[in-house]
């Protein structure tokens, strides 16, 4: 049996983790759907300065969905996502989750050699990038991507900010019937780090994901009242998940998104915006050095 493609997690362990109630049933834009539902005015995002709701949140997941489902967007397709912190990153990755598409996490430092390997390999049918692009030309990028890759369908271009909404993509009729996504089904495809080479695709499911991010909650004591600082690039696994972003809206918290991560930013966020908890790399780590 397969998965999107990759092989299924062992029935019987699947089963047993079931009957222990460490495997939920729900997936993450069921999640988003049932906080915004739950916590419609509660700030869920923070961004230059701008606030963004859970129930906001959701419905820029559902429109984006509409759209990207218009572009002919169907479960278990894979989407490149190369995305910086901010907004539109949120907006993507929801809008895929309640499809049943994959999202495939590229970081912002990731280039041709990678982003081609990476397309080529998946096979992915569409690349989204930011237009504000710090010095550097996605756009360019992509479409170079585009012309090496022949399952690359659909590049499309947005703003940090406005997400979905700043392509110039329509939604011609809005789709009455979402497919419905299982929670055993894997919900994105998520990048190796540590090693010199090419990065290696991690698929993980719904619901063993959301397990870990679960008892990453708990050890961390995220709550409600958590604010948590995202310094690090958000497609790392680390601040996806441990218990990362995921983890914040799980609990119904804020999220605060910096953009660089370096001190000056950092630190001015961290009294601004009341935050509790964040998560960086040690500098020993970052450069190599011995402890």
């Amino acid at each position: 049996m397969s998965n999107n493609g990759f092989p299924v997690w062992d029935q019987e362990r699947t089963k047993r983790y079931k009957e222990l109630g460490l495997w939920e049933g729900e997936t993450f834009g069921e999640m988003l759907q049932r906080q915004a539902e739950a916590i419609p005015d509660q700030v869920a995002l923070t961004w230059r300065g701008s606030h963004l709701t859970y129930e906001e949140l959701h419905t820029r997941a559902y429109i984006a969905g509409q759209k990207l489902m218009g572009l002919g967007i169907q479960p278990g397709d894979r989407v490149l996502v190369q995305l910086p912190n901010s907004i539109a990153f949120f907006e993507v990755i929801f809008a895929l989750f309640k499809i049943g598409a994959l999202p495939v996490f590229c970081l912002p430092a990731h280039r041709f050699t990678e982003v081609s390997y990476i397309a080529e390999h998946t096979k992915a049918v569409a690349y989204i990038v930011s237009k504000d692009s710090s010095g550097f030309d996605y756009k360019a990028l992509a479409e170079k991507v585009q012309n090496e890759c022949r399952a690359l369908n659909h590049v499309l271009v947005v703003d940090n900010k406005e997400g979905m909404g700043s392509s110039d993509v329509t939604t011609a009729n809005e789709v009455s019937k979402w497919p419905a996504v299982d929670a055993d089904s894997y919900a994105f495809l998520q990048l190796s780090g540590g090693s010199t080479g090419l990065p290696k695709l991690i698929p993980r499911t719904h619901n063993d994901y959301a397990y870990s991010i679960r008892r990453s909650n708990e050890i961390c004591g995220i709550t409600q009242k958590s604010v948590y600082l995202t310094a690090l690039p958000i497609a790392h696994n680390y601040p996806l998940s441990s218990p990362g972003v995921i983890g914040l809206l799980m609990a119904g918290g804020r999220i605060v998104l910096a953009e660089t991560g370096a001190p000056d930013e950092a630190f001015p966020l961290i009294e601004q915006e009341g935050v509790t908890i964040t998560g960086l790399v040690p500098l020993w780590r970052l450069f190599g050095l011995k402890r």
